[in-house]
């Protein structure tokens, strides 16, 4: 699948400019989520890229972080703004607006346990991250995509994540096989398990993608 003609096509079917600018994040931030997004039904594809882009924004939250307390700052405002959606105005940020418009799939208490994983992150517990950021989620992720267990899916990919992004954290194995719903999850799983120097979005990742997809 071409990365730039699907993201003319994909633009047009992500309806706000809230929508889009999650889509614009992701697919700078993490070309291997943009794809999996490309290969999801349409009915999941804006919902599943709100909460991509927000995992993104957290990471960027302790990844830009030089005083541990500014950071947990920082984490709390994600929290309580993630708790609040749905229960005042709109909020300012373009991520949290998308978010703001899938409460059935994303309510914001679930949204809100994220700050979890990334809080762990910040605090050095990299084992506890590995389990709490790719946990939840996950979890989250398969709702979207329809329900199910992602099992081991989600620390399996958010090992490899830490893994390449220079931290030493230990790999875990991905699931054997998900409900063709969950497809999109497995081929994350499996590409946290490929080695750490390859490129995000290179040939040989979107190859393992269309693969998981099409096979299982």
């Amino acid at each position: 699948m071409s990365n730039g003609s699907s993201a003319s096509r994909i633009a047009s079917e992500l309806v706000t400019d809230d929508d889009r600018h999650c889509a614009d994040l992701l697919r700078s931030a993490d070309p291997d989520r943009w794809l999996i997004a490309l290969w999801c039904p349409v009915a999941a594809r804006a919902s599943l890229v709100a909460l991509f882009a927000l995992d993104v924004e957290l990471a960027r939250v302790v990844e830009t972080t030089t005083e541990p307390m500014i950071g947990r700052i920082r984490l709390a405002w994600w929290r309580e703004q993630l708790e609040a959606l749905g229960t005042g105005s709109p909020p300012a940020h373009p991520v949290l607006r998308a978010l703001s418009v899938h409460p059935a799939a994303l309510p914001g208490h679930a949204l809100a346990a994220l700050e979890d994983g990334a809080l762990a992150w910040l605090d050095g517990d990299l084992d506890g991250v590995t389990g709490l950021r790719g946990t939840a989620l996950f979890a989250l992720a398969a709702r979207v995509l329809g329900g199910g267990d992602p099992g081991s899916a989600g620390p399996a990919w958010a090992a490899g994540a830490m893994r390449r992004a220079g931290l030493a954290v230990a790999p875990v194995a991905p699931p054997r096989t998900l409900p063709r719903r969950l497809r999109p999850l497995l081929a994350l799983a499996r590409l946290g398990a490929r080695p750490i120097d390859e490129r995000a979005g290179a040939p040989v990742r979107q190859l393992a993608i269309a693969r998981t997809m099409l096979l299982g």
